[in-house]
C-alpha cells in the first residue's frame, strides 16, 4: 500500500523557528537564541561557528534543523538565503516579473481569498485569543503604529478599536513626538506594530524601545517576519500574496477586524455603551441622518395637514 505523501512546511525559516520553540530541548533552545539575536546573519555562518557562539555541539544545531523540518544544514541556509532575498524584493523588480494583466478577474481575487483562508490557517488559536485579551483588558494605553506601506492598517486597527474602548492612540508614520510618546509607556500599555518587508527601521526602534519600558508588543507582520518581532509577546502573521507588484494587506485587514470583532464581545456591555456614546457624540454629522430628518419633518407636515380644517370652498 503505497505511502501518504508528506505534507510540505512552506513556512519561512523565521516562523518555523518561532512557531516549533516548545518542541525545541534547552540546548536547542540556546541556538534558537543565537538565531534571532543575530537573525539571518547567525544562520549563514558555518556550522561549528553556529554551534560555538551557542555554546553546544555540532550535532545540537543540526537536531534542531532537523526539527524545522530541513534535511540537513546546507537546505537550511539554502531555505535561509532565499528568504533573505524575498525580503528584500521591491515592487519593481516583482513588476517584470508579473507581466501583463489577468486573464480573469476572479484570478485576482482569489489570490485574495487565499491569502486570507492562508493567514487564518496559520494562525494560532490560542495566540490570537491572548492578543484579545490583551486588547480588551489593558489596563493603560493601546498605541498603533504602521510604516510607508501599512500606516493604513495602524488607523484601521486604531479608529475601530477606539470605539469599544478608551485610550486607544495611532502614533503615525510621520509624527515626530512618536519616539518621545513611547519613553511614557509603561506596564499596562500596548504597542502594535504593523511592520512588512522591506521592514521600517523606526518600527523596530520604537517596538525596542516600547519592550524596554516593560509595554507589552504586538506585532503584525508577512510570513518573512519583520526583525521587530524579536521585541513581540505576540506575533500574527499575514499572508501578503495577491495579484500584480505590491503585497497585498487584504488579509491584514481582515485579522484587525476579527480582532475588533473579538475585543467588542469580550468587551460585552461595556463595548456596546462605549460605540453607542460615539455614535451620539456624531449625531446629525452623517448625510443619512439629513434623510431621516426630513422624512420625519414630512411625515409632521402630512400629519398637520390632515389634522387642519378644510378651508371654506374646498373639497
Amino acid at each position: 500500500m503505497a505511502s501518504e505523501p508528506e505534507e510540505t512546511d512552506e513556512r519561512q525559516v523565521s516562523e518555523r523557528l518561532r512557531t516549533h520553540e516548545d518542541r525545541f530541548t534547552k540546548a536547542e533552545r540556546k541556538v534558537a537564541r543565537v538565531l534571532h539575536a543575530e537573525y539571518p546573519r547567525a544562520g549563514l555562518e558555518s556550522l561549528p561557528t553556529l554551534a560555538k557562539r551557542a555554546q553546544v555541539s555540532s550535532p545540537t544545531v543540526l537536531r534542531l534543523i532537523t526539527k524545522l523540518g530541513y534535511g540537513g544544514y546546507g537546505d537550511f541556509q539554502a531555505a535561509l538565503l532565499e528568504e533573505v532575498n524575498e525580503r528584500m524584493s521591491v515592487p519593481a523588480g516583482r513588476a517584470v516579473e508579473h507581466g501583463g494583466r489577468l486573464d480573469d478577474l476572479s484570478e485576482g481575487f482569489g489570490q485574495i481569498v487565499d491569502a486570507v483562508a492562508g493567514t487564518d490557517g496559520r494562525t494560532s488559536r490560542t495566540e490570537f485569543a491572548r492578543i484579545v485579551e490583551l486588547l480588551a483588558r489593558a489596563s493603560g494605553s493601546i498605541y498603533t503604529v504602521g510604516g510607508f506601506e501599512s500606516e493604513f492598517c495602524s488607523l484601521h486597527l486604531a479608529n475601530l478599536l477606539g470605539q469599544v474602548r478608551p485610550g486607544v492612540r495611532n502614533l503615525g508614520r510621520v509624527v515626530a513626538s512618536a519616539p518621545f510618546e513611547v519613553l511614557d509607556m509603561r506596564r499596562g500599555d500596548v504597542l502594535v506594530a504593523f511592520d512588512f518587508r522591506r521592514y521600517q527601521s523606526r518600527t523596530m526602534q520604537l517596538c525596542r524601545q516600547a519592550a524596554e519600558q516593560k509595554a507589552a508588543v504586538v506585532v503584525v507582520t508577512d510570513p518573512w517576519l519583520s526583525p521587530a518581532s524579536a521585541q513581540a509577546e505576540h506575533v500574527l502573521v499575514c499572508d501578503s500574496s495577491g495579484p500584480g507588484p505590491f503585497d497585498s494587506r487584504a488579509s491584514v485587514v481582515a485579522v484587525v477586524e476579527v480582532l475588533v470583532s473579538e475585543v467588542t464581545a469580550l468587551l460585552g456591555e461595556h463595548g456596546s455603551r462605549r460605540i453607542a456614546e460615539v455614535y451620539e457624540l456624531m449625531a446629525g454629522s452623517t448625510w443619512a441622518e439629513s434623510l431621516v430628518v426630513e422624512g420625519e419633518e414630512g411625515d409632521a407636515a402630512s400629519e398637520e395637514s390632515s389634522r387642519r380644517p378644510a378651508e371654506p370652498g374646498r373639497a
